[in-house]
């Protein structure tokens, strides 16, 4: 069981749809397939809260696209940070970054975002 906050999981999830993509071991892929599974609730709320800030600080085009107007930009991020700092419990046994295989590819910046995952890594200043 690891505990993560909503914000640590906003910023890893295009490393998760990465991850999905990697040709991992059989056996570590079905561990993350079945946490991004486990997740799905987590991620709907956080879309809840980001289209509440949005609905406050973006404005719709003539394309009915939503632009954050530079001058409330920092209140929008503060706003999006704020919230989504709400705690969950996760159920995920950390595992090795050896458990990704030979073939996995991952920034340093992306192994930051999702180092809660494994039980090898050390938080870094990215």
């Amino acid at each position: 069981m690891v505990t993560v906050n909503f914000e640590t999981l906003y910023r890893a999830y295009p490393v998760f749809m990465d991850l999905l993509e990697q040709k991992l071991p059989v056996n570590t892929a079905l561990k993350i397939r079945k946490l991004i599974m486990d997740l799905n609730d987590s991620y709907k709320e956080i879309t809840k809260i980001q289209d509440a800030v949005i609905s406050i600080y973006a404005q719709k085009d003539s394309d009915d696209v939503y632009h954050i107007p530079e001058e409330v930009e920092g209140a929008y991020l503060e706003e999006m940070q704020n919230r989504l700092q709400k705690e969950i419990d996760v159920d995920w046994e950390e595992i090795s970054t050896d458990d990704l295989g030979k073939l996995a590819n991952l920034t340093v910046k992306e192994l930051e975002t999702v180092s809660f995952l494994f039980n090898d890594t050390k938080p870094a200043a990215v």
